[in-house]
């Protein structure tokens, strides 16, 4: 059996596992005694803030762990992934340039146009492609082109 693995999903997601953002309240004007106050999530450092903003900020800081972490998350996804389906082999994508949804619609993804991707989101990109044969493919996205191989391989059987 095939496995065929959207390999965008991994670059976000073992990078992502990979780092921490922290949530630093401050004082404004006080910033030498350090932060008053750290959470892990945003929205936990904004509600300890609320209704006093003009006298307190926040500064996000992210830490990550070293590259070897991700790249060995990512390994052992796609490996989980290949068990867990019985596969015997696989192909995996990934999205390259351009997307055919950009010119059929302005607002596509428009809500993820400014959303950051992981610290170690090239590494990984990189890692896939030389060490799990990846392929970028241009003008749609990775799920597009599974969709496509599916067709393929169902119609290769009938």
């Amino acid at each position: 059996m095939i496995a065929l693995i959207d390999m965008d999903l991994l670059c976000y997601r073992c990078g992502f596992a990979s780092q921490r953002t922290w949530n630093y309240v401050w004082i404004k004007g006080d910033e030498k005694f350090g932060p008053i106050h750290c959470f892990a999530k945003k929205k936990e450092a904004t509600e300890f803030i609320k209704g006093e903003e003009e006298d307190f900020y926040i500064e996000q800081r992210i830490e990550a762990e070293p590259v070897s972490f991700a790249l060995q998350a990512t390994k052992n996804t796609i490996n989980a992934i290949l068990k867990e389906v019985g596969a015997t082999e696989y192909k995996g994508y990934l999205t390259g340039k351009g997307n055919f949804r950009d010119e059929l619609v302005d607002y596509y993804k428009a809500n993820r146009k400014d959303a950051d991707k992981p610290i170690h989101y090239d590494a990984i990109r990189e890692y896939l492609i030389k060490h799990w044969s990846a392929e970028v493919v241009e003008g749609m996205e990775a799920d597009d082109a599974i969709s496509i191989e599916q067709m393929r391989i169902i119609n290769e059987r009938d």
